[in-house]
């Protein structure tokens, strides 16, 4: 996160991924829907840690979130949360909301920031410029850090659950959970008595864990959660 700020304070501009086109990865609707202040204000710790003056949420063109986020943003400058001099603390910073299309690929950073430039969503080869965009989730950790502060009880992920699960949903759950913690302690287990056969986890770019994997752990050096989407699949 640190590295991020360094390059938004060189930019002046801090920037959020929130669009979610990840299939089976719906943290980002979620989070948008039930928590859309807390967005807006993480967004501003993170500029005040940048010392950026701008915030830039992107978001999917359909579904009505743009238009939904944007009333957000008004009412947060009409209580003076943005704007200039924010609180009366000489801080200043704006947000504003970019709403595209451009689907999975936007989860890459260089294609996103094609888009936003007036190019097509396509990834480019690297050439050295440091990441810029944060994920939302991110945002709400670093946001939370900053209201709590660091603790190891608090070093948790999101999980977007579903497929063959009784409560399908997103979870968080401590870093290093396993398999079978995240189906049967979180999503209830399986629906209609089933027995696991597999659970696609990270993502369609992730791992297919079997069964036999049930009790690895959710975490990089094991079993990589990815994005965090875990499409649970049943026998039957």
């Amino acid at each position: 996160m640190g590295e991020v700020w360094q390059a938004a304070q060189a930019a002046g501009t801090v920037i959020c991924n929130a669009a979610g086109f990840e299939p089976g990865c719906f943290k980002e609707r979620v989070l948008l829907e039930t928590s859309p202040f807390r967005l807006i204000e993480a967004l501003a710790i993170a500029g005040y840690a940048a010392d950026a003056r701008e915030g830039i949420i992107f978001l999917p063109q359909q579904g009505g979130m743009p238009e939904r986020i944007q009333s957000v943003i008004a009412e947060a400058q009409k209580e003076g949360f943005l704007g200039r001099n924010i609180q009366n603390s000489g801080f200043n910073f704006n947000i504003r909301v970019f709403a595209g299309t451009g689907g999975y690929i936007c989860r890459e950073e260089s294609a996103l920031r094609q888009l936003m430039q007036g190019g097509r969503a396509e990834p480019m080869p690297g050439n050295g410029e440091p990441p810029i965009i944060h994920t939302i989730e991110a945002l709400f950790q670093a946001a939370e850090i900053v209201e709590n502060g660091a603790s190891p009880e608090r070093d948790t992920r999101l999980f977007s659950v579903s497929g063959d699960v009784l409560y399908p949903g997103l979870y968080e759950a401590p870093y290093g959970s396993t398999l079978r913690e995240l189906i049967f302690r979180f999503a209830g287990g399986m629906a209609d008595g089933g027995r696991l056969k597999a659970a696609l986890v990270g993502g369609p770019g992730g791992i297919c864990a079997g069964a036999p994997d049930i009790d690895r752990r959710l975490e990089s050096k094991d079993l990589p959660p990815g994005s965090g989407a875990i499409t649970v699949l049943s026998q039957s």
